[in-house]
């Protein structure tokens, strides 16, 4: 008589899912207030990052993201005010949580921030569809500004205050972002700043968070560009 294997089968441990499948554009779910958009993208050197931004443009947050086991979230990084200044410094932001990834929920700070993936962002983007004349309010409405971008992504313009912006926008391959880099030139002095931008046709709107590029990352710029 044959006698049954009773050994019991080893047990998969759960699959970790790697902070670069949390990409794409999360937002904030009904009943979560203030209501903000997050923006998932790895970088260059391999890392993920996200961009947090308040829907009124108050405050900026640049967040490096790791994840842990099978659920466990965690992103660190820094917080700014807007209108940024040197008066008016980043401050620390730290979040933990979890992701469900079967129905793209990400839950942090015990759900004080509870974001739901509307677009995995994975389609690339083509410079041609950003060419063109853009115009743009920052500062709380104070400052505006009319800008071009070229055939090969290179952006230029002034501001209503007398400052200049020079640049450039790069496509990028890995998903449905740009790469933007922006010096802001004022009689005060020169501040270069780099970061993303994305572009959302059904709004025909580019919006650009970035961050300056001193040693202590000490402003944010946010500017949400529309075509005149």
């Amino acid at each position: 008589m044959t006698v049954p294997n009773t050994t019991p089968t080893p047990q998969q441990p759960p699959t970790e899912p790697g902070a670069a499948m949390l990409q794409g554009r999360w937002l904030t779910s009904n009943g979560i207030t203030p209501t903000r958009t997050a923006i998932v993208l790895t970088t260059a050197a391999g890392d993920t990052e996200m961009w947090l931004l308040s829907s009124d443009l108050s405050s900026l947050s640049r967040l490096q993201v790791s994840t842990s086991g099978a659920d466990g979230v965690s992103a660190t990084g820094k917080t700014y005010s807007l209108p940024s200044s040197t008066s008016n410094p980043a401050q620390s932001a730290t979040y933990s949580g979890s992701v469900n990834l079967s129905n793209n929920t990400l839950s942090l700070n015990a759900e004080a921030l509870l974001l739901t993936r509307s677009d995995e962002l994975t389609t690339p983007t083509a410079l041609t569809d950003v060419v063109g004349s853009w115009s743009a309010s920052a500062g709380g409405q104070r400052v505006t500004l009319q800008w071009t971008i070229d055939a090969n992504g290179i952006i230029g313009g002034p501001s209503s205050t007398g400052c200049s912006y020079s640049g450039i926008l790069s496509a990028r391959r890995d998903g449905n972002a740009y790469n933007a880099s922006v010096t802001e030139t004022c009689s005060s002095g020169i501040i270069n700043f780099a970061g993303i931008a994305t572009y959302r046709a059904n709004l025909a709107t580019l919006t650009l968070v970035l961050i300056s590029t001193d040693a202590d990352q000490s402003q944010g710029l946010v500017l949400s560009l529309n075509r005149p």
